[in-house]
């Protein structure tokens, strides 16, 4: 049976929810409520982009996920680094 790895990110109306599965299994869970305060700051939810962005970073990073978009040029060099690294990790590429 082939793994995959999913990343996931749910940006809700007052809380971000992240999660890392293998195939069915949650490696990794964390919810983050929003203080109403915080986000009655932005008239929009596009104007929260640069905050959720920030505490989705610092949860990937709490979580020891890497995700990235390498050039495609350098892309069969970087996988095997990223591999031997022992870290889960995301490549995005189109």
């Amino acid at each position: 049976m082939k793994t995959y790895k999913v990343l996931t990110i749910n940006p809700g109306s007052t809380s971000t929810k992240i999660a890392l599965f293998e195939n069915e299994t949650c490696l990794y869970s964390k919810n983050v409520a929003h203080d109403a305060s915080e986000l009655a700051k932005y008239n929009k939810i596009s104007d929260q982009l640069p905050y959720r962005r920030n505490m989705i970073l610092d949860l990937l990073e709490e979580a020891d996920i890497v995700v990235t978009n390498p050039p495609f040029s350098l892309m069969k060099e970087y996988i095997p680094l990223v591999a031997e690294s022992g870290k889960y990790f995301l490549v995005l590429g189109n």
